[in-house]
């Protein structure tokens, strides 16, 4: 599958990773490099931050409550979350599929380091958050008229409300979700100074501290969001993603073809972009196969008609971060939908 120019061309353009490529209930593995400046070989029990592939667990956390009848998709995030009081129209199947038009909130530059009152200033104190919307803000909540809008702050909301739903931190509702599926609490979860040691948490950039978070809200939230801060190794996402081709979390065939796939709604001048919930396409992307990706470097996709899959865990930001090096791997990313996945 990967000829010697692309192996050529990933040692050339990061420090070191790891690529896994499934089917036929096998995985076969690639792992090249040191993990950053130390002489640590990069495996596939390194642990990363994952970024935004934090989403896909918080998704399919909120799924399961779901299930179990503790939320409805329909429901409206503001039963959960007070500071929502004025946006009742916000429902967490909108949460789910970033189409809450939150863009109302300021911007944030991902290459900006801010300050906890500037991230507190962003996330809740945006007078939009605490009055209705004016006409010129333009919010509807009709899927026939709200466009896809991939925002952090949906899934910052969603991790609120899995806290408010199971009485307890972020974490420690993670820690009672890796259980039961049989995830290494050794290789899975926010905060990794809590549960390994430094040699085998994978340094994301020179200027952050060891086993901290990269995005700034998630480092503010104490390191644990819906949106970003879980640390992974390679075989848990693999074992992640294997439980997704299965089913093995029991959805319904509904709710399992939604998560996948949703398609019947606008799309704001993304005509190959579609979404499902907390397992996005991003346009340009080949749109039929779930995929996500991270900032700080890791991926995963799958088909699951022919049930083939790909994870990668890379630190492509160090020792800093660098914009062609994240475009040479998201076109590595589409390479490799085409060549494999499809």
């Amino acid at each position: 599958m990967l000829n010697q120019k692309t192996l050529t061309d990933l040692k050339a353009n990061l420090t070191g990773f790891n690529l896994s490529l499934y089917q036929k209930n096998t995985w076969q593995n690639y792992s090249f490099g040191n993990i950053d400046d130390r002489n640590i070989k990069s495996n596939l029990h390194k642990i990363y931050d994952i970024a935004s592939l934090t989403k896909t667990f918080t998704a399919t956390q909120i799924l399961l409550a779901r299930k179990n009848k503790l939320l409805k998709l329909n429901q409206s995030a503001s039963d959960f979350l007070d500071f929502l009081k004025n946006f009742k129209e916000i429902k967490i199947k909108d949460l789910l599929s970033h189409q809450t038009n939150l863009n109302i909130i300021k911007k944030y530059d991902k290459n900006k380091f801010y300050s906890k009152d500037e991230i507190e200033n962003i996330l809740f104190k945006a007078k939009n958050l605490s009055n209705k919307p004016t006409s010129n803000q333009n919010l509807n909540y009709d899927y026939s008229n709200v466009f896809f809008n991939y925002n952090d702050l949906n899934y910052l909301f969603l991790g609120k409300i899995l806290e408010k739903i199971y009485k307890l931190p972020l974490d420690q509702v993670f820690i009672k979700f890796s259980k039961k599926f049989n995830l290494n609490p050794k290789e899975i979860g926010y905060n990794p100074i809590n549960f390994s040691s430094l040699k085998e948490i994978v340094k994301t950039e020179q200027k952050i501290e060891i086993a901290t978070v990269q995005d700034e809200k998630a480092k503010w939230l104490q390191g644990a969001a819906g949106h970003s801060g879980l640390f992974s190794s390679t075989l848990m996402l693999q074992k992640f993603i294997e439980m997704w081709l299965k089913n093995s979390f029991d959805f319904s065939p509904k709710i399992y073809q939604q998560a996948l796939f949703v398609k019947d709604f606008k799309l704001q001048n993304l005509e190959k972009n579609s979404v499902g919930f907390g397992l996005v396409f991003r346009t340009g992307w080949l749109t039929k196969y779930p995929n996500h990706a991270g900032f700080s470097g890791p991926f995963f996709a799958f088909n699951p008609a022919n049930k083939k899959a790909v994870v990668m865990t890379t630190n492509h930001h160090f020792p800093t971060r660098n914009l062609e090096k994240r475009e040479f791997l998201l076109q590595f990313y589409r390479q490799i939908i085409s060549n494999w996945i499809n």
